[in-house]
């Protein structure tokens, strides 16, 4: 089986940013028509990505490239996707905002094409979730009102928070 990895690199001033895929021992550019910037973010074990690009208007668009198929995702309502996390059914995982008005940032689900927001029930200013597994179960960070942010837990529809004892802060991360 081959081993794949996504990764991208931080453009110099007035340059694109360009993702690039490591992919048997050699660098591969992907590049999406019309976009400013790319991420690769999420990658399966059968080379399936997710990542998401911004476009000259300033949006970020959600993506998955599967099979030499690029495929645009935008939730509804929302000037920013940010898929992050992809499991081998092509759920994925994430975070959406938008850049005025009520600029919180929510997690949300996508499987089978149907959108799930998620966002945590007290006050806060942040919910990303960074992994999901083959289970549909994910997990990522929220942050709180006062800017604390917390360990959070996604599973079968249900929000666990969580913090580490004695710690100022829990933030989970991509990995």
């Amino acid at each position: 089986q081959s081993c794949y990895t996504a990764c991208y690199r931080r453009p110099m001033p007035n340059q694109e940013t360009r993702a690039l895929l490591l992919r048997r021992g050699e660098f591969v550019t992907v590049e999406i028509p019309g976009a400013v910037s790319t991420s690769l973010v999420g990658i399966t074990r059968a080379g399936d990505i997710a990542g998401y690009y911004g476009s000259a208007d300033g949006r970020e668009h959600g993506f998955t490239l599967s099979g030499g198929r690029f495929t645009t995702i935008d939730y509804p309502g929302f000037e920013m996707t940010r898929p992050i996390g992809i499991n081998e059914k092509g759920e994925m995982v994430g975070m959406i905002y938008n850049r005025t008005g009520d600029t919180r940032h929510r997690g949300c689900f996508l499987s089978g094409g149907q959108f799930t927001l998620i966002d945590y029930p007290e006050p806060n200013l942040m919910i990303c979730l960074f992994h999901i597994n083959d289970n549909s179960d994910s997990y990522g960070h929220w942050q709180d009102a006062a800017g604390i942010r917390h360990g959070l837990i996604w599973s079968k529809g249900k929000l666990t928070s969580f913090d580490v004892p004695g710690a100022s802060q829990t933030a989970i991360d991509a990995g």
